[in-house]
Parts: C-alpha cells; structure tokens; sequence
C-alpha cells in the first residue's frame, strides 16, 4: 500500500513541477497576437505594380480615439479604386475605444498602449461606411466617394 501512495505522490510532484515550469517559461503569458484587418465584400486585392502599371496613389487617413469617448476624425472621406492606409491609435483612457471596426470592409483593430495599428484595402463601391468600437459608443462615417 505504501508503493501506491508513494507512487501517486511522486505523479502528483512531477505534474506540479511541471505546471510551474510551463508558467515560469512563459508559455501562457505571451502576449496576444495583433489584431490585422480582413478583406471582404468591398474591398479588393490590389496587384502589385509592373514595369507598364503606374503606382496607385494611397490614401492615408489617421484617426484616434480620444479619452472623451470620440474620435478626433468623427468623418473621413476617401476616392473609391484608390488604396487606403488606416492608421489608428487609442488615447490609453479611450476604454471601449481600443478597438475600431469599420463596417462593410472587415477591419478590425486593437491599438493597446497607444500603438499604431494599420489595416490596408482598397474601397470599390462608393457609400457611406460607419466605424465604431466594440460597444457602438465611439462613431464614425467613412464617405467613399467616386
């Protein structure tokens, strides 16, 4: 009886030791992966240029999300066929408004510590497009215009 106690107990140590290993090694602690954005309907794929196929001019717009529970650009407007680049960054008191999702497009962003996140595509239809946070309290339109 003493062997399957003693046995049960070594078992127990070894899989402590391990659990405190995993831990101490950081396996479970590593940071999220960055949030990119997503294409979908509307929005497409852009080729990459060739020798005969001028460069498309991008588009960049900027927004943030301030601690005042709005975004600093609460309108953008941009031409539909031309590349975008969307930066956005969060206040470190926006709360809600670290993460950004604009509708119809398929981003969605995490600016955590105030980092820069960016997601690239390319609008096609013209319209009006809302962006927000996770819980709709921070707004936005982004006009798509031909």
């Amino acid at each position: 009886m003493a062997d399957t106690s003693t046995l049960a107990f070594a078992v127990v140590v070894i899989v402590a030791l391990g659990v405190v290993g995993w831990f101490a090694l950081g396996y479970l602690n590593e940071p999220a992966l960055p949030v990119t954005a997503t294409l979908q309907v509307g929005a497409s794929i852009i080729p990459a240029p060739t020798s005969s196929t001028p460069p498309l001019q991008e588009q960049v717009v900027k927004i943030r999300a301030l601690s005042s529970v709005s975004y600093d650009q609460p309108e953008v407007t941009v031409k539909a066929g031309i590349p975008v680049r969307l930066e956005f960054t969060a206040d470190p008191g926006a709360g809600c408004g670290i993460q950004f999702i604009l509708d119809g497009f398929g981003v969605q962003l995490v600016s955590r510590n105030s980092q820069t996140q960016v997601a690239k595509f390319t609008p096609t239809t013209p319209g009006d497009y809302k962006y927000h946070c996770g819980m709709n309290m921070f707004r936005g339109v982004m006009h798509v215009v031909p």
